[in-house]
């Protein structure tokens, strides 16, 4: 059972893999994870340092995506909603919140086209196309801080404010050095649906029971069924998916 400490006073505990606060300090100290003897990382996810071909090739795959700045979250404890949309994006940095609903943080729906941000399970998240793994909710942190990336035109119709927070591709290295593996799309799972939720996709409908774990590919399912096995309660590839999404 792995244990938590608090930032703050340093207490800590042990507990399930889960996201908790601090009994002394209140609800405002997150506990973070210490994996092991090593440094404390609030993601157990966060397990090992992105190599340089990686990193190189993930810089060229958001430059090919459009991207050419990144907008992080402003303050400790802020997140960008998960499926917000560059319109949304700017009414919300204008109302000066950048913070998700709490209910919905920490899910994102199936969606028939690439979602625009980058979150603690990879990025910029990509349809499922041909595996689909049910994992216990407990391995996922509730919350999670994400990046948003923004075209060159996007980024000329921010203020001058927000322009100066802004990162452009150029610290790239500096940006997934931050995130770690956690930005990888090719062996850490995503989150993908809400518990006892229907979500309509065009013609398809797809039930869902609890919580579950989507990916892309078979490292991903080896990665969750490799380290999470006790957890995995069913593991299959639907055929259907690639249908849905129409795209590999």
């Amino acid at each position: 059972m792995p244990s938590y400490k608090c930032p703050r006073c340093g207490r800590t505990v042990q507990k399930p893999i889960g996201r908790y606060y601090c009994a002394v300090c209140g609800p405002s100290a997150l506990m973070e994870m210490v994996h092991g003897h090593s440094k404390a990382i609030s993601n157990p996810l966060l397990i090992s340092t992105p190599s340089k071909e990686f990193v190189e090739y993930e810089r060229q795959r958001m430059i090919k995506a459009g991207a050419k700045y990144f907008l992080k979250a402003q303050r400790e404890g802020d997140y960008f909603y998960h499926m917000t949309t560059f319109g949304a994006l700017k009414k919300i940095l204008a109302e000066g919140v950048i913070k998700a609903d709490r209910h919905r943080r920490g899910t994102v729906s199936f969606t028939t086209h690439p979602l625009r941000y980058v979150s603690a399970f990879g990025g910029p998240l990509l349809p499922v196309n041909d595996c689909y793994i049910k994992v216990h909710m407990s391995l996922v942190p509730n919350a999670f801080p994400v990046v948003y990336w923004l075209t060159e035109e996007e980024a000329e119709e921010l203020s001058p404010e927000i322009k100066a927070k802004l990162i452009p591709i150029e610290r790239f290295d500096e940006l997934i050095a931050e995130y770690g593996p956690a930005w990888s799309a090719y062996e850490y799972p995503f989150i993908w649906a809400t518990e006892n939720e229907w979500r309509v996709m065009g013609d398809y409908v797809l039930p869902w029971k609890k919580f579950s774990v989507g990916v892309s590919n078979e490292r991903q399912k080896r990665w969750v069924e490799e380290r999470y096995g006790e957890f995995v309660k069913e593991v299959f590839v639907d055929k259907d998916l690639a249908k849905i999404f129409g795209r590999k």
